[in-house]
């Protein structure tokens, strides 16, 4: 009877202790609450800091344009790179990372101005992405634009 009595007293000791460091512990959680810091990351993630640099290369008989995708943010980010050209301007084809592009299949949208020719999607975290884009003439009233999209 006395070994039980022993037992029980032990058992007893354990849940206490265990009762108590889950009480005290209960405060201490409560200091390393992150739900803020999760709120200001979550708020990151819908702002936008991809943005284009385009360098322009003119020879006698073509040109190159020098297209850099830029991310200044550690979050990743899900883009389109949109070639936006005047419609007065007769382009059939370009080069594209050294790829033959039709541009009659990669017509991405139409306004009054403008035709819109989806070059590439990707996605980039913390860095850059260059692509170049060869003309077979000079490469006038044509600009790019990068549209980001949740889901690739």
């Amino acid at each position: 009877m006395k070994q039980i009595n022993k037992l029980i007293f032990h058992y007893m000791l354990e849940i206490i202790i265990v009762i108590a460091l889950v009480g005290v512990s209960i405060p201490l959680w409560k200091t390393f609450d992150k739900a803020n810091i999760a709120h200001i990351a979550n708020s990151y993630s819908n702002m936008n800091y991809l943005y284009l640099n385009v360098k322009r290369f003119i020879s006698d008989k073509d040109s190159l344009d020098e297209i850099k995708v830029i991310n200044d943010t550690n979050t990743l980010r899900n883009y389109k790179l949109i070639m936006k050209v005047d419609k007065t301007i007769k382009l059939d084809k370009v080069i594209f990372e050294e790829k033959n592009i039709d541009l009659s299949k990669n017509k991405y949208k139409e306004d009054e101005k403008y035709n819109y020719y989806l070059l590439t999607e990707n996605s980039l975290i913390a860095g850059f992405k260059i692509y170049n884009l060869e003309f077979n003439e000079l490469n006038n009233g044509i600009t790019y634009e990068i549209i980001e999209s949740k889901n690739i």
